[in-house]
């Protein structure tokens, strides 16, 4: 699964924190509509005081018939209004919430693929020190032959096992051990020849992929981190509980198993 690049995850932060401050300028249009909602119904509550005491005071002057309202004139645009804002601001809500749905997804996807990628990581780092470590041990035992097997070194090994001895003489045992160094030479070569062939088997750029891989991994880090702290005001800001990590399920877990019952 590809990474995705850093500057799309900067521009999908910098589109929260853009929609952020929208919910921030709606709420505070809300507050003032309802103000003026308020301001409304309350002269409307002195107009009517106010009818009907100059009714009560005036009985020459007709009367009004019953359910009429003429505010009611005024009283509609600003109404319509206000249900249009409502709506506006309902689908506002729901847009932020199915964009926190979305970057909730796209955090758990990129929780998966940093564990896939962690583990890939570590087992070719593992085989990679194996490699190493046989080629060395091959190389060792190959330079270790080549001196015993050097007419110098056969002479030196044999002026210490007994001075007496006369470096011409060839002792069944003397053959025996030739034929055991021959065999673990042979042995030897047939292993360098395997590893070179192993190394070789890998690409030219592999341990190029690896550094990639690695800068990767660093970068999604990175990633999760602004994933989290986005996540994290997004759900303060709704009233949403985070979702729990596999960290803190490991430390509830943990928690549950010392407490005694």
């Amino acid at each position: 699964m590809d990474i995705p690049p850093v500057h799309h995850c900067f521009l999908l932060s910098a589109e929260n924190e853009k929609i952020t401050r929208k919910l921030k300028k709606l709420k505070k249009r809300n507050g003032e509509l309802e103000l003026k909602l308020r301001d409304i119904n309350e002269s409307l509550s002195r107009e009517k005081l106010l009818r009907d005491h100059i009714q009560t005071r005036s009985v020459t002057v007709q009367t009004d018939p019953p359910g009429y309202r003429p505010y009611l004139r005024h009283l509609q645009p600003t109404t319509r209004t206000n249900k249009q804002d409502n709506t506006d601001e309902q689908k506002k809500a729901d847009r932020l919430l199915s964009m926190h749905n979305k970057l909730m997804k796209r955090y758990e996807k990129e929780l998966k693929t940093n564990t896939a990628h962690t583990e890939t990581i570590a087992a070719l780092n593992l085989r990679i020190q194996d490699l190493e470590n046989q080629l060395h041990r091959s190389r060792e035992q190959f330079s270790r032959l080549e001196r015993s097997l050097t007419p110098g070194g056969r002479r030196r090994r044999a002026g210490s096992r007994s001075r007496s001895a006369s470096p011409f003489t060839n002792t069944p045992v003397q053959q025996s051990e030739f034929r055991h160094l021959k065999k673990e030479r042979d042995q030897l070569a047939k292993d360098k020849k395997r590893l070179k062939r192993e190394l070789q088997g890998l690409d030219e750029g592999f341990f190029d992929e690896i550094e990639d891989l690695k800068y990767a991994l660093q970068q999604s880090a990175k990633l999760n981190k602004e994933y989290e702290k986005a996540l994290r005001r997004t759900c303060k800001q709704f009233g949403v509980p985070y979702p729990m990590t596999n960290d803190d399920v490991r430390v509830t877990s943990s928690r549950r198993r010392a407490t005694p019952r």
